[in-house]
């Protein structure tokens, strides 16, 4: 059900991207009872900066929604009592109707991190993998904690160096701490 809820989501994202030309999106979403509040920032695709906004600005960014709620309560307020209710039959099917069974349908998988020659993408598991590093683990305790081998913790370690260009462990790790990846 949650895979279906996931991929009705991403349809509607790709189709907002399309319409109204807008990349580099994030995606704020909050799951009540009975509503899914999804607030979207977006840029035009000639902003490739965009990103180091969003990930330096997170916390700003999650914040404003409360901010614009306020602002806009009254807007809300009248749109609840003038909402019209769709006939079941005329309801998209979801899977369920249950709004408990849809929750969390996102999950990050990839990073988007900007470098000297354009942006790389960092899986969410080197992220993991530099995390343990961060928290002081050997290469042997990380594969423990993630239940890898050593040799793959090993792996994702050298696929970092080589998509950030750094060749130090402490210069990843400054360099995704002050993205706020870490």
């Amino acid at each position: 059900m949650a895979e279906n809820l996931s991929k009705s989501f991403l349809q509607s994202f790709s189709d907002y991207r399309n319409l109204f030309n807008v990349t580099y999106p994030i995606y704020f979403c909050e799951m009540g009872t009975d509503y899914i509040d999804i607030l979207v920032y977006g840029s035009t695709p000639n902003n490739s900066n965009i990103i180091n906004f969003y990930l330096n600005n997170l916390n700003f960014l999650e914040n404003f929604k409360y901010y614009f709620k306020e602002k806009a309560q009254k807007i809300i307020e009248k749109s609840n009592k003038n909402r019209i209710i769709l006939p079941e039959k005329m309801r998209p099917n979801l899977g369920g109707n249950n709004i408990e069974t849809l929750k969390y349908p996102f999950t990050v998988k990839r990073y988007t991190i900007p470098v000297k020659a354009g942006e790389v993408q960092i899986t969410k598991r080197e992220i993991d993998v530099i995390r343990c590093f961060t928290k002081g683990y050997t290469a042997k305790e990380a594969a423990i904690v993630l239940k890898l081998s050593s040799r793959t913790v090993e792996c994702y370690f050298n696929n970092i160096k080589v998509k950030l260009g750094l060749a130090k462990k402490s210069s990843i790790i400054s360099k995704l701490s002050d993205l706020n990846l870490l």
